[in-house]
């Protein structure tokens, strides 16, 4: 749900909702039309408060006509029947009344007419039951398909001056020679890196790893902005936006996949996921990248508290045990994900198999999207990471699967993997299944919740990168760690990793020298066993790896020992564990 003060400059604007009285079902639906509104920031007005005491109505529909900024026409037959005259005197005089004053405003200035007073249709309306007077068929209208911010996104967005495409700021116009112009000369300093990258991107995956971006109360971007210019460079897209874009022509890099290891909400309110999946719709339009080349896993922030625990109240009203995992908790981000994904049925988050397996065969890619939430609820016992055996063992048998074609295979998850069997809420609890089951079939293993970059290994060998908070503000994360993200280019042998960190007095992200080992570089690379995928998709391993990375861990007495770069042993490889932070339920 929106609020006052939300990102990109939403006011609270006063709205008029003008409808028939005609059916109890008719009324229902505006009245959920006008919760809605109101709880997403919007000032509805509608008769049904007002009714509740003594009214001179011609002046209380007066009043509301004149001081709206915008009146919504709820299309209905009874509705155009009496707007359009067509209606003896006495049936619906309130609609005739108010009708006439929106036609004498629209007669008296069109242009304004046209942005105050728009026409709705609820579920189940069609355009022909719109007034004659507002144009149906030549002017806008909106539709909304349910009562939620998902279903009325246009009329909100209209409603609270956010619109969803803005125009983009003009650049400068290329350089391009005619044919009789001598060729130009290639690039010298920092852009040839771009050049040498290029030549071997076809070589490698890059991989946008952002985490914990936690719009809500401690989300850090947005709010300095004075103009709603200003607001939108000050969003997690713009900053972002600039920065990805300084990369991509200094560094050569353009990332290929959007990775997001959960806490994309504070409260998992819908308000606060709305506009997580705002700021991920316009940070991958821009990157050019397709919503299945984007991996999104909830976190312990994404859970809401308040509609679990009110299923563990209704499970005990009707003398039930609530069902683990408790799937409404997971409600509002499964609505989000949803309709991001909207189209993708291939890419689902479902109460049957609450977790993600995003194959992306263009690249050779294929992604497991765990679930590391399986535990959580409202209750301070369950705040801990679970992934458990089933979800472990139905990644595994696909990735096997995977295997055969020589895909590249990475894991994401929330929780922190490397912290041990301790009983904290940081801590994957099932850390040990996790690499036992699923490890063997699994290159890389991403994850987020310990707000601080590292870089670790499984006693496998696996590799295991974490990155901090992308937009948490301090004194929710550790005080000597700023906001993070990081790029990472997968090449045959190695992973190159760029660390970012965002400066607040210069408000731009610069390098994050604490990427490297001695501290001096924000660039690092990290040597690995297997092989980036080819071109044209696919990637072939040496039958030596693939055996080993196929054999089941527990035929080994020491893991996967091969996985491990040369002079690293498998435990001082594992012996990294993230930054001592202070933790809180949520």
């Amino acid at each position: 749900m929106m609020a006052s003060g939300a990102s990109g400059g939403a006011a609270q604007p006063r709205v008029l909702i003008s409808y028939a009285h005609e059916s109890p079902q008719h009324e229902d639906a505006v009245r959920r039309l006008w919760v809605l509104l109101r709880e997403n920031g919007i000032d509805a007005r509608v008769d049904l408060t007002a009714a509740e005491a003594r009214q001179d109505w011609t002046l209380w529909m007066l009043e509301q006509v004149r001081d709206a900024d915008h009146v919504l026409v709820v299309a209905s037959p009874a509705y155009r029947r009496r707007a359009d005259g067509l209606a003896v005197a006495d049936e619906g005089r309130g609609v005739q009344w108010e009708a006439a004053l929106i036609r004498d405003a629209v007669y008296r200035d069109r242009a304004a007419g046209l942005r105050r007073f728009l026409p709705v249709l609820l579920p189940g309306a069609t355009v022909d039951e719109i007034p004659l007077f507002m144009n149906p068929t030549a002017t806008t209208h909106y539709l909304v398909t349910d009562f939620s911010v998902a279903g009325a996104e246009r009329l909100l967005r209209v409603l609270s001056a956010q619109p969803y495409e803005v125009d983009v700021p003009l650049g400068a116009v290329p350089f391009l020679p005619s044919r009789a112009t001598e060729p130009a000369q290639p690039p010298v300093g920092p852009d040839v890196q771009a050049v040498e990258a290029a030549s071997t991107a076809a070589r490698s995956i890059t991989l946008l790893h952002l985490s914990d971006v936690r719009f809500g109360k401690n989300h850090v971007f947005g709010g300095a902005g004075l103009t709603d210019a200003d607001e939108h460079l000050d969003s997690l897209f713009g900053r972002l936006h600039a920065d990805l874009d300084h990369l991509r022509q200094r560094e050569g890099l353009a990332p290929q996949v959007l990775v997001v290891s959960g806490d994309l909400a504070e409260r998992g309110l819908q308000s606060e996921l709305y506009q997580a999946e705002r700021c991920l719709t316009e940070l991958t339009r821009h990157l050019g990248l397709p919503p299945q080349r984007v991996v999104v896993v909830p976190g312990n922030h994404d859970i809401n508290w308040r509609l679990c625990e009110a299923y563990f109240n209704q499970s005990a009203g009707e003398e039930k045990e609530p069902q683990a995992p408790y799937w409404p908790k997971w409600q509002s981000f499964a609505a989000m994900f949803g309709h991001f994904y909207t189209g993708q049925n291939a890419v689902r988050f479902e109460m049957e198999r609450p977790y993600t397996l995003f194959d992306m065969p263009d690249l050779g890619l294929v992604v497991a999207g765990l679930n590391s939430t399986i535990a959580e609820s409202h209750r301070r016992e369950d705040h801990h990471g679970w992934v458990g055996e089933a979800q472990l063992r139905w990644f595994a048998d696909l990735l096997r699967e995977r295997a055969a074609s020589g895909w590249l295979r990475v894991g994401v998850v929330h929780h922190n993997v490397l912290r041990g069997a301790q009983d904290d809420d940081g801590n994957l609890r099932d850390a040990g299944d996790l690499e036992r089951i699923l490890g063997p079939h699994l290159d890389l293993l991403l994850h987020g919740h310990t707000h601080d970059a590292k870089l670790g290994r499984l006693a496998s060998g696996l590799v295991v990168l974490s990155t901090g908070s992308a937009a948490l503000k301090p004194g929710s994360r550790p005080p000597d760690v700023p906001n993070q993200y990081q790029v990472l280019r997968i090449e045959t042998g190695r992973i190159r990793r760029w660390a970012r960190r965002y400066q607040p007095d210069q408000r731009r992200w610069v390098g994050d020298t604490r990427a490297s080992d001695d501290g001096s570089d924000w660039r690092a690379t990290i040597p690995t066993t297997f092989s980036a995928p080819r071109e044209e998709g696919g990637r072939a391993r040496a039958p030596a790896e693939r055996e080993r990375h196929e054999r089941p861990m527990d035929d080994q007495a020491g893991g996967h020992p091969g996985r491990v770069s040369s002079g690293t042993s498998p435990a001082s490889a594992a012996s990294s564990p993230a930054s001592s932070i202070p933790t809180s339920p949520r």
